[in-house]
């Protein structure tokens, strides 16, 4: 009995090691739970471009937006668990999202394998040029002066770019009207239409649209200024500290997943982030690369961050829903 047992534990170990060894045999799934043209997006495509070349199998971006990023991030939590449905999450689909839901359709800890931390990049506070304030300053006077009558967006209710604009209300005692949307690709778009004046959103969904004068940047959301944009200010500059806001973006994937595979995908992105011309891309979005952190570093390191980002919510009003 003994032996025979011993046998069965070899063979699940045999096959777990080949099928990590053989993956990927067929087209990978990614999905990123938020709306073409945010900042997840562009993380999302960067990396399954790379994961594609080295693998030589198409990895699909697929878009699932919906719901501070839940819809998506629970479509991940029911697959199978076999490596082939990924999740570019972010702060919101896991720490913001047990902060704002009374009720999940998924448990973050036990319906999810985290695999890796990939990047984490700044907030830019930026503006419609039709508002009439050229600096932060400005901003906020006009603000002060006109309260509520202007409005951001953000990525969806107690999103990291929500955050952020409550902390800079909080801060400077000024108060816009907060526009929700299903994804960045949203609200930064109606903000260079005008539909919205303000925005806080990362530095990925606003840097074309600022560096093609399509929006004003006013100050980077973060302890230290972004090589893109080199004369923008910091907001501990201007005399904000406190008023920071960054987005990381992890991967994930189902719970269950066989440890050689969740290896092979977290030492692949490991060596994809450390590549020229990714580091190039990540250094223009002003990122930091954090795909070094091992796997179970990742979870403790997010499991850390809920009971601050619940103090966040409760101070900026928002409740649970």
């Amino acid at each position: 009995m003994r032996m025979r047992k011993w046998f069965l534990l070899a063979a699940v170990a045999f096959a777990t090691a080949s099928g990590a060894q053989d993956y990927p045999v067929k087209p990978i799934r990614m999905i990123v739970p938020w709306s073409a043209g945010g900042g997840a997006d562009a993380m999302g495509r960067l990396v399954a471009q790379k994961l594609s070349e080295a693998w030589g199998q198409p990895v699909y971006v697929e878009n699932k937006p919906g719901a501070t990023g839940t819809i998506g991030t629970d479509l991940v939590a029911k697959a199978p668990p076999d490596g082939y449905t990924l999740l570019m999450g972010t702060n919101s689909t896991y720490v913001l999202a047990l902060s704002l839901y009374k009720q999940l359709p998924y448990d973050p800890d036990k319906d999810l394998t985290p695999i890796s931390r990939v990047a984490e990049v700044p907030h830019i506070l930026s503006v419609n040029p039709s508002v009439p304030a050229k600096s932060t300053a400005e901003l906020v006077a006009l603000l002060k002066a006109n309260p509520d009558k202007y409005s951001f967006g953000s990525s969806g209710t107690a999103s990291t770019p929500q955050v952020a604009g409550q902390v800079f209300m909080n801060l400077s005692g000024t108060k816009l009207l907060h526009i929700p949307y299903k994804g960045s690709g949203q609200s930064v778009a109606d903000t260079v239409a005008g539909n919205v004046q303000v925005s806080f959103d990362t530095m990925p969904s606003v840097l074309a649209f600022i560096q093609g004068g399509r929006l004003r940047a006013l100050a980077v959301l973060g302890p230290k200024r972004v090589s893109a944009l080199p004369d923008l200010p910091t907001t501990a500059e201007l005399g904000l500290a406190g008023a920071e806001g960054s987005t990381w973006f992890g991967l994930y994937g189902p719970a269950g997943m066989p440890p050689a595979i969740v290896r092979k995908i977290h030492d692949e992105v490991a060596r994809i982030v450390t590549l020229p011309d990714v580091k190039a891309k990540l250094e223009t979005f002003g990122a930091l690369a954090t795909a070094d952190m091992a796997s179970a570093d990742f979870a403790a390191a997010v499991r850390a961050e809920v009971p601050h980002y619940a103090k966040v919510l409760q101070a900026a009003g928002i409740q649970k829903e």
